[in-house]
């Protein structure tokens, strides 16, 4: 393990990375603007870190390239999918999210993101505090392996 602080994103902003895992550090503070320097990303893994505050996904909305994201055992970490509301682009085949704390601003509301990914194999929510119904939606056409 690391000791790495804040900023460590920013530290990749001149590079066209395809994939970054910085997974397993004890990363602090915010993720915040600088993951905008990663468009072209494919795989992003943050995951097992300390990582705090608001993780808006509106922030990745245009990483078109996105098929993984791992944000996992970031327990203070709190991650909004539906304020500010938006679409992505990407779609993902990998979603890892357990043990963070997803849309406490709506109540812990299952992401409604999920409807649009058709790709997803493998998607971990567990230790979200999500409240309220699994749409019927989320198991039209995709294939799930590990829920």
């Amino acid at each position: 393990m690391n000791g790495i602080g804040d900023g460590v994103v920013g530290c990749f902003h001149n590079m066209k990375l395809q994939e970054l895992d910085i997974s397993n550090n004890l990363l602090t503070g915010n993720i915040g603007q600088d993951i905008l320097n990663l468009s072209e990303i494919q795989s992003l893994q943050l995951g097992y870190n300390h990582f705090t505050g608001i993780f808006p996904l509106s922030l990745i909305a245009n990483f078109s390239s996105l098929k993984e994201l791992v944000l996992s055992n970031n327990n203070e970490l709190r991650i909004e999918t539906e304020v500010p509301r938006c679409v992505p682009s990407f779609h993902l085949e990998h979603l890892a999210l357990d043990n963070c704390i997803i849309n406490k601003r709506s109540n812990g509301k299952i992401p409604t993101f999920l409807i649009g990914q058709k790709s997803i194999v493998d998607l971990d929510l567990s230790g979200s505090f999500l409240n309220g119904t699994v749409p019927i939606e989320l198991f039209y056409n995709i294939l799930i392996s590990y829920l």
